[in-house]
């Protein structure tokens, strides 16, 4: 079983579609100089967990992230595909604030099971990031999963979690998030 002690998460550096609002998906976006330097400070801030292994989506802006956190530690990235975000179809590339779900707010379509505009389903990327998340090895040190907004907003649900708003270059500890049921921190 992981200890959720050892499991962080990181949201890639900002891009240029964060700053424009623009829904990025698996649009293989860069990071923009403001998110360069946000990863650089990940890793200053991820100096003193002495990571085992690093983990990250091959998407560039995901993996430019995990790459430059990797240095501060002495190790390598590895991209593993399940990491990877929501397919969000046809609504890659648009902005934000004009795709609105049923109940008007512009974000609820992040979780929807069917985001529209063929999207890849919520219980598919709820059932990848799990997937990656129960090959972690759990002998190895902790662990830095540096992924996406909505892919980490999976895998938290995914394990019971209270998923947080996760910001750019922001690492979160797993167990400091709430439990959604009594048992997370248990099955997790």
């Amino acid at each position: 079983m992981l200890d959720p002690d050892k499991i962080w998460l990181l949201r890639h550096g900002q891009t240029d579609w964060n700053l424009e609002g623009r829904l990025q998906g698996r649009t293989d976006i860069p990071l923009n100089q403001a998110g360069i330097i946000g990863a650089h400070q990940a890793g200053i801030l991820m100096v003193g967990q002495r990571l085992g292994r690093i983990l990250s989506s091959p998407l560039q802006r995901a993996m430019t992230t995990a790459q430059i956190v990797a240095v501060s530690q002495g190790i390598t990235a590895v991209a593993d595909p399940r990491l990877i975000e929501r397919d969000f179809g046809r609504l890659e590339g648009m902005m934000r604030r004009d795709i609105l779900r049923g109940d008007g707010s512009s974000d609820s379509f992040i979780t929807a099971e069917d985001a529209g505009g063929g999207a890849e389903p919520w219980s598919q990327v709820k059932a990848r990031m799990k997937a990656a998340y129960d090959d972690l090895p759990d002998n190895r040190g902790p662990v830095l999963i540096v992924s996406h907004m909505a892919a980490l907003t999976a895998l938290t649900e995914a394990l019971g979690y209270a998923p947080p708003v996760f910001y750019n270059s922001t690492p979160v500890l797993l167990s400091s998030l709430s439990c959604l049921v009594s048992d997370c921190r248990a099955s997790s």
